[in-house]
């Protein structure tokens, strides 16, 4: 009895949609902590719309790892482009070292996604 296996996806979209997804839950929480830290009694204070950017963050990663785990190339452009936004922003904004951290895995996914880019060709 033989069954039919799909084809193994290779360890670079594992790690690319894995990675996403926690780039993707890092926003999440930093969202939630701001929530928690702030007291915010308007709708359109500053901590709000900085919450509201995060969360959009979080989602947009989302988009783009279930893009990537379908391995489409679309996606692979999207999230390439994505991160050199990411590196640009973290650039030139005040740099801390939660900062220089997320720049340095914005850095290394970008990489990856280039060296890996035969992989989603779909």
């Amino acid at each position: 009895m033989t069954s039919a296996t799909r084809p193994r996806k290779p360890a670079a979209v594992w790690l690319a949609v894995l990675t996403f997804a926690l780039m993707a839950v890092f926003w999440v929480v930093a969202a939630a902590y701001l929530w928690v830290t702030e007291d915010t009694h308007t709708l359109l204070s500053a901590g709000n719309v900085v919450r509201a950017f995060m969360l959009a963050n979080a989602l947009i990663l989302l988009i783009l790892a279930g893009g990537l785990w379908a391995r489409r190339r679309l996606f692979w452009w999207l999230a390439l482009g994505y991160m050199g936004a990411n590196i640009v922003l973290t650039i030139t904004d005040q740099v801390g070292l939660v900062d220089v951290l997320y720049l340095l895995v914005c850095v290394a996914l970008g990489a990856m996604l280039v060296v890996t880019r035969r992989w989603f060709s779909m």
